[in-house]
C-alpha cells in the first residue's frame, strides 16, 4: 500500500491567481477591476432615418389655425345621388375634413306623374326640415321649418314663434335687355317670395365671353356657365351692367358636374395652367407626384369668383349631380329658415334642370 503525502488545499486568494494565470476562470470568479469582454457589433443592412424633431404643442397648434381657412366665406355643398336619393355635404370625403363645414342634409325624391317631391332632412337627427313640390304647370310649391338659422358661421337652434313658412317658386320670363347676344336656347328663371320678405330670382344669369375662333381668326361673344343656377337679385334691381362687372353678386350658385370628355379634359388643362404658373413647375411634373392626389383640401374653391374649376369638387361622375355654393350673409341667414331656403330653392331647380336634361338624352 502506498502512501502519499497530503496536500492542503489553495487558499481563494491562491485560486483565483491561478485561474487568472490560465487565462480560465474557475466557478466564473473574476477580478472586480476586470471589464466584461465587449460583444460583437453588428452592422445594419440599412440605415433608419432620423425621426423628425417634435416641435411644441403650441406651435402645432398655431401652423394648423393658418391652415385651416377660417377666412372662406362660403359653403360648399357636394350633392350626390344614390338611385332617388341624394346627399348634400360640405365635407363629402377624408380630403375635404378641413373645408368649411355645417350640417348636411338627406334628400328623398318621390316622383309623380306630373312632377316630384323632394323632402329635405337634417343628415345626423333625420328631422324633417323643408319640402318642395313640382306643379303640373312648371311652378313649385314649398314649405320650410324656421328652426334653423346661421350665427357665428354655425347653425343654431331659434325659437321662432310661426316654425313653418309657406311659398311658392313661380317661373318669370328674363327680360330681353338682358340678353347680350341671342341665347342658344330659353334660359329659365324662377321667382320665389322669400322669408325676409323680398322677392329673389332663381335661374340662369346670361353672361357672355369673348373667345377666340380658329376658323374666323378673330374673337366672338360665347355664352359661359348656360347650365349653373344662381339665387340672386340683378333682375329686381335692375342691374344692367352684369356684362361689364367680373360677376354680379349672387347669394347662391348651383353648378352641375360636367359629364362630357372634352370638357372635363379641358378642365384638368386649365387646372394645371394655374398649377404651372403659382409654382413655377410643368404640368408633367404635377401628374407624376404620386402624393398630389392624397392631400387634404385647406380651402374649397367657389366655382365662380375665386375659381372656375376647384380642384376640390372631386367630382364622382357616376354619382355627383354638381355642387352648390352658399355665399355668407350675416343679416340674410339670420333670419330663421332662410338658409335653409336658399340651398333648397338652389337644389330643388338644379334636380329639376338635371332630370329633364337626361330625358332629352334618351
Amino acid at each position: 500500500m502506498s502512501s502519499f503525502k497530503e496536500v492542503d488545499p489553495p487558499t481563494y486568494e491562491e485560486a483565483q491567481l491561478q485561474s487568472q494565470e490560465n487565462n480560465h476562470p474557475q466557478d466564473g470568479a473574476r477580478l472586480l477591476h476586470e471589464a466584461p469582454p465587449p460583444l460583437p457589433r453588428r452592422t445594419p443592412t440599412r440605415r433608419r432615418p432620423p425621426l423628425p424633431e417634435r416641435r411644441p404643442v403650441e406651435e402645432e397648434a398655431e401652423d394648423t389655425s393658418t391652415e385651416v381657412q377660417s377666412d372662406q366665406n362660403f359653403w360648399k355643398f357636394h350633392i350626390q345621388c344614390f338611385g332617388d336619393d341624394m346627399y348634400l355635404s360640405t365635407n363629402p370625403t377624408m380630403r375635404h375634413l378641413q373645408c368649411r363645414s355645417l350640417p348636411g342634409y338627406f334628400m328623398s325624391v318621390d316622383k309623380e306623374e306630373t312632377g316630384f317631391t323632394i323632402n329635405f332632412e337634417e343628415f345626423e337627427s333625420g328631422n324633417s326640415i323643408m319640402r318642395f313640390k313640382k306643379l303640373e304647370d312648371g311652378s313649385f310649391k314649398y314649405k320650410v321649418r324656421r328652426t334653423r338659422k346661421i350665427e357665428g358661421g354655425e347653425i343654431v337652434l331659434s325659437d321662432e314663434t310661426s316654425p313653418v313658412f309657406e311659398g311658392t317658386i313661380d317661373p318669370r320670363r328674363i327680360d330681353p335687355q338682358y340678353y347680350p347676344i341671342q341665347p342658344p336656347f330659353q334660359m329659365k328663371s324662377f321667382e320665389v317670395q322669400a322669408i325676409d320678405g323680398r322677392r329673389w330670382d332663381v335661374g340662369a344669369i346670361p353672361r357672355v365671353k369673348m373667345k377666340w375662333s380658329l376658323s374666323k381668326r378673330s374673337e366672338y361673344p360665347k355664352y359661359v356657365g348656360k347650365q349653373n343656377i344662381y339665387f340672386h337679385r340683378n333682375f329686381k334691381t335692375k342691374n344692367l351692367h352684369m356684362q361689364e362687372e367680373e360677376f354680379p353678386p349672387v347669394t347662391a350658385l348651383f353648378r352641375p358636374c360636367e359629364s362630357k370628355i372634352r370638357k372635363r379634359a379641358m378642365q384638368s388643362i386649365n387646372r394645371l395652367s394655374r398649377l404651372d404658373e403659382e409654382s413655377k413647375i410643368s404640368p408633367q411634373m404635377a401628374q407624376v407626384d404620386p402624393f398630389a392626389e392624397q392631400k387634404s383640401y385647406f380651402k374649397c374653391g367657389d366655382g365662380l369668383y375665386e375659381e372656375n374649376f376647384p380642384k376640390d369638387d372631386d367630382p364622382d361622375h357616376h354619382f355627383k349631380l354638381g355642387w352648390v355654393t352658399v355665399f355668407e350673409d350675416k343679416d340674410l341667414f339670420n333670419k330663421s329658415g332662410m338658409f335653409d331656403l336658399v340651398v333648397g330653392a338652389t337644389t330643388t331647380l338644379a334636380y329639376d334642370q338635371e332630370v329633364q336634361k337626361r330625358w332629352k338624352k334618351l
